[in-house]
């Protein structure tokens, strides 16, 4: 998938996401923007629920990858959207 078509993808999610999370999120999509580690502000219920979201935008693109329990295993992990995007791509 095209890098540009994910990030657009990935923000509209993030935009129609971001008010019903519980931590205070910048307005734009950050593609540095942490879903896992020390630095995320995502609770495992938010974590889980935008990958989700994401997954399911992406079977609409013929693209089946089933990511969501390779990303939440690595919480320990600093995981950014451009991560994600590396990891879907591999």
């Amino acid at each position: 998938m095209d890098k540009n078509k994910f990030l657009e993808i990935v923000s509209i999610i993030y935009s129609n996401s971001r008010e019903f999370w519980e931590n205070e999120f910048p307005l734009e999509l950050d593609k540095n923007l942490k879903l896992t580690g020390k630095e995320s502000l995502f609770s495992s219920l938010e974590l889980v629920t935008f990958l989700a979201e994401i997954e399911t935008e992406l079977l609409n693109f013929k693209i089946n990858i089933s990511f969501l329990d390779k990303i939440y295993e690595s919480k320990n992990e600093d995981i950014s959207i451009e991560a994600l995007y590396k990891l879907i791509n591999q």
